[in-house]
């Protein structure tokens, strides 16, 4: 069988990829009905619009093929800073398709004799959208529609943005679930075998192959909590020495669309999504890729990147970057090998979505349940974190109770370990403390902590701290603040502050309020309080 010639070859197509701003929208089937695609994360390289013609809305294929056409174009010419290549793929397999195969029944169902673009009118996309809700999840069925929605507006010389009605998925925040989190069992064991694969994987010696690089990728995000597109495109550069601290690391991931930037005083650029600091174990194995490829990483067409490997199919046996089905089967191929199982018994699905929201939470748990400080180390707002990713605590107003004892005079004489809050007994192998040799990063589990100590020296300290949590009550709302925050003030004004004097107490106040203390100073904790913490 002949093989198929899946570059673009039709002139008005070529033209249009180099000249997007076309003044005309090509009325006739092109010759050539392949688009293809450069390499990406995604491994779909062509989508065909061929088996779409000749079925009653052609005119709508030939205007969604050019526009195609050039959203490509204007992703390449932007360096896919304004958008990714990946999104053009989505919009091809997800929106267009759907709306093709909706064509050919709208058009079998009215009997016309041929669908034009300008016949896309309000009744029809609202036909669209019970046609996706037959057989489609609430949160399926709008991005199938926000998809279609993307390459219909942007059509040239037909405005259809009057066909599509406002808010059409409301309460879609609400309704939306997403991947859920790994639960702590879940989590160390996946955690224990992710561990033991990369144990073998230093042990040996050679380029890495595919497989092996999943499993780095997946070790590096149980460790940082990243997004799959920063990962997947992370450079040899990425590693960085820490400006403050010699013995630290610095990764420096890069979104290309993302509006906040994380650090972007580091490099000075605004496409600086966010910077982790590494723990030693992370390092090792960013040098090690990056060692262990090089060769690979120097004969492929992107010297630059990380996860660089060596193809087995004979028609392309040039090094390719790492892409998602890579990291699929990686993970599919973990579990498997190590039986590892949900709490239900079943296998457990191990992908970079649950990874991400499982650090996003074990953050949430770290910092006490703040929501600033675990948005601020995830990289995205804290209506972000909140909607998306943070799980809220379980039996919170229950387990606010103040488990620890006020001890001040009695224990003055003793040795204690000063906190961002107050003090404590043992901030390694106290009540809450990790047990592992590291300081306990709870900072507002002080409060549950039967470590926690506060003394006379720490109630200026107590006392800004008092009025930042105060301050959260306009940055969450009323309601959840009660919920989760007013306990703390509660705890410090009827049993904490009666065991010292008045008048200490007053003057502690007004020293914090009129200069607070220095970690309490900003509206927003600092996040260098809180690291990446090392999963056991």
């Amino acid at each position: 069988m002949k093989k198929k010639n899946f570059k673009i070859t039709d002139p008005s197509l070529v033209s249009a990829l180099r000249a997007p701003k076309k003044e005309s929208a090509p009325d006739e089937i092109p010759k050539q009905t392949f688009i293809e695609f450069p390499p990406s994360s995604s491994s779909q390289r062509v989508y065909d619009f061929g088996p779409f013609y000749g079925k009653g809305y052609d005119d709508v294929v030939i205007k969604c093929q050019s526009t195609i056409v050039e959203l490509l174009a204007r992703s390449l010419n932007s360096n896919q800073t304004d958008l990714s290549v990946v999104t053009v793929i989505g919009y091809c397999n997800a929106g267009l398709t759907k709306l093709f195969k909706f064509c050919e029944i709208w058009v079998a169902a009215t009997s016309q004799n041929e669908l034009k673009i300008a016949d896309l009118d309000r009744t029809f996309i609202l036909a669209y959208m019970q046609h996706l809700a037959s057989n489609l999840s609430y949160t399926a069925q709008r991005s199938y529609y926000l998809k279609t929605k993307s390459v219909l507006t942007a059509i040239k010389h037909i405005d259809l943005k009057v066909s599509f009605p406002k808010k059409p998925y409301p309460n879609i925040n609400k309704k939306y679930k997403g991947e859920t989190a790994y639960t702590p069992g879940e989590r160390r064991r996946l955690a224990q075998a992710l561990s033991a694969e990369i144990h073998r994987i230093k042990s040996e010696t050679g380029p890495l192959s595919s497989t092996e690089l999943g499993m780095c990728l997946l070790w590096i995000s149980t460790c940082t909590g990243l997004n799959a597109q920063p990962l997947f495109e992370l450079r040899v550069d990425a590693l960085q020495p820490h400006p403050f601290h010699p013995h630290k690391r610095l990764l420096v991931t890069y979104k290309r669309r993302g509006k906040n930037t994380q650090i972007s005083s580091l490099r000075g650029s605004s496409t600086v999504e966010s910077a982790h600091e590494m723990a030693p174990r992370v390092d090792s194995v960013f040098r090690m890729i990056e060692q262990r490829n090089l060769e690979l990483r120097i004969k492929s067409d992107y010297p630059e990147s990380l996860f660089i490997f060596r193809q087995s199919t004979r028609a392309d046996p040039k090094p390719a970057r790492i892409k998602s089905d890579v990291v699929q089967y990686a993970g599919k191929l973990l579990a498997e090998k190590y039986v590892l199982e949900d709490d239900k018994g079943q296998r457990l699905v191990v992908n970079i979505s649950k990874l991400r929201k499982t650090f996003s939470n074990r953050v949430f748990e770290l910092s006490g349940h703040d929501p600033i400080v675990a948005a601020a180390l995830a990289g995205h707002s804290v209506k972000v974190s909140d909607d998306h990713y943070l799980a809220p605590p379980v039996d919170a107003e229950k387990d606010h109770a103040f488990m620890g004892e006020v001890r001040n005079r009695e224990l003055l004489s003793r040795s204690v370990e000063r906190t961002s809050v107050a003090s404590c007994q043992d901030s390694r192998n106290g009540h809450r403390a990790p047990k592992n040799g590291k300081i306990c990063l709870e900072v507002f589990g002080c409060f549950k902590c039967q470590s926690f100590v506060v003394t006379g020296d720490d109630l200026h300290k107590l006392f800004s701290f008092y009025n930042h949590v105060a301050s959260l009550r306009s940055e969450l709302g009323a309601k959840r603040w009660n919920r989760e925050y007013s306990y703390i003030l509660r705890i410090i004004d009827r049993d904490i502050a009666p065991k010292f004097d008045a008048a200490k107490i007053q003057g502690a106040k007004e020293l914090a309020a009129s200069k607070p203390h220095l970690l309490w100073r900003s509206p927003i904790k600092k996040t260098d309080l809180i690291e990446i913490e090392e999963v056991q």
